[in-house]
């Protein structure tokens, strides 16, 4: 799992960055362009017409199959495509297939009993174009080692499509022989994806923010399969609570928190978890919960009359991220956002770690997530339900954590730079 934060600050980054211009090419260009990136799709599937596989729900191989011959027909539409609007309409069906394949790859990964690996199709789109000879956006030199981490992990899929599709035709059940021979091959493919993965994502943290050290690894898995973790949904069906598996799950990851922690009930944690959950939620997480949408009034059940509380919060965070992530195309200045957000997630769950070297900026952020947070705990309604809730996560992840591989730690996730280059 890649650290959803930094993931956020990335996006920030570059969705306000000025990439190179892009110059207007001719239909014929662009045509020619995505034929490229699209045309290998189509490589090994010589014949128009489809081996009649039926189309079984119930059977993984069937459900793969039709998902690849989707896919297939799509990237054939080219072919009939002769406006711009058209090929704007096709190229949209293509990625809109090539995500559907991939959630049919993640299906199977359950059904072999893997640890399901989300496969996500921009990473997949990036590949293409990188093998196809083009460039990506904001990583418009593009080094050698990328390119060909691209075009292996492409060949792989196309290893891997080519015998899923072989084996429906024999037979769309998925027998035990079969299971060995595909668990080979989607390994391999899974191997050279993740490989690509954080290559490309290491390439994007290097481009933002120069070359950072994190003291954590922002790509490791949490020790355990969230998939077999049940969780009641009318228990974390709001804006708040919705947040809370999904911060824990950062926060150990990043050791923010401990497994002791958890597994111990130190009473600090139900008051972290939800100040965490706060930032988050204002952060990384803001298109979750909605508080710093138009209609924040209606995800606010859990802070009654702090709406007011609520609008400073985001104001001060806009106020940060616009004078630093968003506004900078300085590596130290984007650094800087990091390290003001990682000092604030480690006062949050440690307020004795903060000295006088503390950001300005970071004070009244500090204050007012505590405030809110804290009056949670404060409320005589909201208080007994926040802790039932707080302990039936708990309790569902002592289960499943690995303690071997989630070690009690510092309380600290911090950035430290090694030549932040303007």
């Amino acid at each position: 799992m890649m650290d959803p934060f930094l993931l956020y600050a990335l996006r920030q980054a570059m969705n306000s960055s000025v990439s190179e211009p892009c110059q207007l090419s001719s239909f014929s260009t662009e045509m020619e362009t995505v034929c490229q990136i699209f045309g290998d799709t189509i490589s090994d599937t010589a014949s128009d017409d489809h081996p009649c596989v039926p189309l079984t729900k119930a059977e993984i191989l069937s459900l793969v199959y039709h998902a690849d011959m989707q896919w297939v027909d799509a990237v054939r539409m080219l072919k009939q495509t002769d406006t711009k609007i058209n090929l704007d309409h096709t190229i949209h069906c293509i990625h809109q297939q090539q995500r559907i394949y991939l959630d049919t790859l993640h299906l199977l990964q359950k059904a072999l009993g893997f640890e399901p690996m989300r496969l996500r199709e921009t990473v997949l789109f990036a590949s293409q174009s990188l093998r196809a000879g083009h460039r990506i956006r904001h990583l418009e030199s593009t080094a050698r080692d990328v390119i060909d981490h691209a075009r292996r992990l492409c060949e792989a899929l196309e290893t891997s499509r080519g015998m899923l599709r072989r084996l429906a035709v024999l037979s769309h059940r998925l027998t035990d022989h079969k299971s060995n021979t595909i668990r080979t091959s989607l390994l391999h493919l899974l191997a050279q994806w993740k490989a690509f993965e954080e290559l490309l994502y290491q390439r994007y943290v290097q481009r933002v923010f120069g070359h950072l050290q994190l003291s954590h690894d922002v790509v490791s898995p949490i020790g355990y399969d969230r998939d077999s973790v049940s969780l009641p949904r009318e228990m974390f069906c709001d804006a708040f609570t919705s947040l809370l598996p999904t911060v824990l799950d950062r926060a150990l990851a990043v050791r923010l928190l401990s497994a002791s922690d958890v597994q111990d009930f130190d009473p600090k944690i139900f008051i972290a978890l939800p100040r965490l959950a706060v930032l988050a939620g204002v952060t990384w997480l803001a298109h979750r919960s909605g508080w710093r949408g138009s209609s924040l009034h209606k995800h606010l059940a859990w802070f009654p009359g702090r709406r007011d509380d609520f609008h400073a919060l985001v104001r001060h965070v806009d106020r940060l991220e616009d004078d630093t992530i968003r506004s900078s195309i300085s590596t130290s200045q984007r650094y800087r956002y990091l390290s003001i957000v990682s000092g604030l997630e480690r006062a949050l769950v440690s307020p004795s770690s903060r000295d006088s070297s503390d950001h300005s900026s970071e004070q009244p952020i500090f204050i007012l997530i505590c405030a809110l947070a804290d009056s949670i705990l404060s409320n005589a309604h909201n208080a007994r339900p926040l802790n039932m809730i707080l302990k039936h996560l708990f309790h569902s992840r002592i289960h499943h954590i690995n303690t071997d591989s989630v070690q009690p730690a510092p309380h600290s996730v911090h950035f430290q730079s090694s030549c932040c280059q303007v």
